[in-house]
């Protein structure tokens, strides 16, 4: 369903926070996988009734089982996470979901071609509501999926 003007820019609004969040996450991230440093400087930057938690494998059963646990109101993937399972159960369960510091290489552009019907599909029902591209060339591509109107 659509957004009202006022929704949509509420929903960008708290998506533009959490990218935040996850841009400090990302300060303490050591390659070889200890992001601890990181996550605690997001978590400082929470505010009242937000959470931040890992995501679980993307399987129906333990999407269903987080999507029950944490009832979340907006759900904020990064970069080129789209997860099937997750995307689908969002959606179903009504969970606005946003993609932020989003990036598609030329590369994965030519791929993710192949499953147009797909992106089209979700674009048709709303999902993702909005994509934060980090460059315009990755915002040009999300846009060939999704439509200019859901990104920036």
């Amino acid at each position: 369903k659509p957004l009202l003007k006022g929704e949509r820019q509420a929903l960008v609004e708290r998506a533009h926070r959490a990218a935040d969040l996850a841009a400090a996450a990302g300060d303490g991230v050591d390659r070889a996988g200890d992001q601890a440093g990181g996550r605690e400087a997001a978590l400082a930057l929470l505010r009242e009734g937000d959470a931040s938690t890992w995501l679980p494998y993307d399987t129906p059963g333990a999407v269903r089982r987080f999507l029950r646990h944490w009832q979340p109101r907006l759900g904020v993937l990064m970069e080129t996470e789209v997860w099937p399972n997750l995307v689908q159960a969002c959606r179903r369960a009504g969970v606005p979901l946003c993609l932020l510091n989003a990036r598609m290489s030329e590369r994965s552009f030519r791929h993710y071609q192949l499953l147009r019907g797909l992106w089209r599909e979700l674009a048709a029902r709303g999902v993702p509501r909005h994509i934060a591209a980090i460059s315009e060339a990755d915002a040009a591509r999300y846009a060939f999926f999704f439509g200019q109107d859901r990104v920036s």
